[in-house]
């Protein structure tokens, strides 16, 4: 059993819950003025559906008292029925399992917004950095034109001169 049923729906509506706040969250912002603005609303976003899923994966967890060994023999001498350790293996079992399919999520969904967010914030800076480096090339383009004008215009002198 990879996942059981009601993990799977649980996810699936906690999924479109997000979708749907995303939407909704990004309409209500409009449309951004520049790109920090821009980057700072998919961080928001990113961060609530982290803090969303991880709350929805706590709510999943198996229940201690599912898990903890009440009703098992103290000693060897005290003896049960196997089918009331069979049982207690079985629910045993069936709570690692959800615990390993929690945690396969939590590392999916971690790993992928954690990429999202780098991603975002990467491409900000090195688009804010484009942007500087145009600035100051521009800059230096019009210092150089500058300079050559003022050098064509004292070349012009010497000439009148002469």
């Amino acid at each position: 059993m990879i996942l059981e049923s009601g993990f799977i729906y649980v996810i699936l509506v906690a999924a479109v819950i997000i979708v749907l706040l995303t939407i909704s969250y990004k309409f209500w912002k409009g449309k951004p003025k520049d790109e920090i603005d821009k980057t700072i609303i998919d961080l928001n976003i990113m961060i609530f559906s982290s803090g969303f899923m991880i709350v929805v994966f706590m709510f999943l967890l198996p229940f201690p008292s599912f898990i903890s060994p009440s009703g098992l023999p103290e000693s060897i001498g005290d003896s049960q029925s196997n089918e009331e350790l069979l049982s207690y293996a079985n629910n045993l079992g069936l709570a690692l399992d959800r615990l390993r399919d929690i945690i396969y999520f939590f590392f999916i969904f971690i790993v992928f917004g954690l990429l999202g967010s780098f991603y975002q914030v990467t491409k900000l800076v090195s688009s804010l950095r484009e942007k500087d480096n145009s600035e100051s090339s521009m800059d230096l383009e019009k210092s150089i034109s500058q300079k050559m004008q003022s050098l064509l215009e004292s070349i012009r002198k010497i000439d009148r001169k002469e």
